[in-house]
């Protein structure tokens, strides 16, 4: 089971809708930077971070987001550490091309990124 805090539940819906953060500022008439706080998981208290349901369940290649993310790596620093270009890491962490070698490469370095079984 994956623990995704409220915060990456609703930049993975964000996302999957295509909603930018100024969009999701608007939908809950809060600041782009009040968005921003909440996707890091920095709210100070959690329960102003609106609850929302994922239809479908996390993607392998939302997983990676997820770790990079937490792990406070950058697109740049990663796509270098897997030696790839920043914009084929963005392709990969989007399920595009070939996404499972950035997958290969999370499950060979870090047993597991983002808490709990991969």
């Amino acid at each position: 089971m994956i623990y995704l805090t409220k915060g990456e539940r609703l930049w993975i819906w964000g996302r999957r809708w295509g909603k930018s953060r100024e969009d999701m500022a608007s939908i809950y008439s809060v600041s782009g930077a009040t968005i921003s706080t909440w996707f890091k998981g920095f709210a100070h208290n959690d329960s102003e971070v609106p609850e929302v349901a994922l239809k479908e369940p996390i993607q392998k290649w939302e997983m990676m987001t997820v770790a990079r993310r937490r792990m406070g790596l950058s697109i740049q620093a990663l796509a270098s550490e897997q030696g790839i270009s920043h914009v084929t890491l963005i392709r990969r962490e989007r399920g595009e091309g070939n996404w499972r070698a950035s997958w290969d490469w999370w499950t060979g370095k870090v047993p597991a990124p983002i808490g709990g079984k991969i």
